[in-house]
């Protein structure tokens, strides 16, 4: 996942915290996958284009303990220091 899915406008590298800072609003999108059995799943993005964002069940906030597939959500786009690709966090799921 590269540029296409990060808008240069709206997002910024902070190199120091080696994670990516919202700068405007959050992203919203829709879960396309997930595997409860692993605790983790996927979100297409509604606008960037490019591929599906990871997500884990340790991003999700509120009371969601899972997504389920087609369920509409908001997110920040974050860096996965360990890998070293994009991610959801602060993930809600819109009612």
């Amino acid at each position: 996942m590269t540029s296409e899915i990060i808008d240069a406008q709206r997002w910024r590298l902070s190199a120091p915290r080696c994670r990516i800072e919202r700068c405007t609003e959050m992203a919203a999108g829709t879960c396309v996958g997930w595997k409860e059995d692993r605790g983790f799943g996927f979100i297409r993005p509604d606008e960037g284009g490019g591929g599906d964002i990871f997500v884990h069940r340790k991003s999700l906030v509120g009371s969601a303990l899972w997504l389920e597939q087609g369920q509409r959500v908001e997110f920040d786009i974050g860096l996965d220091a360990r890998t070293g690709k994009h991610q959801a966090q602060n993930v809600e799921v819109l009612r």
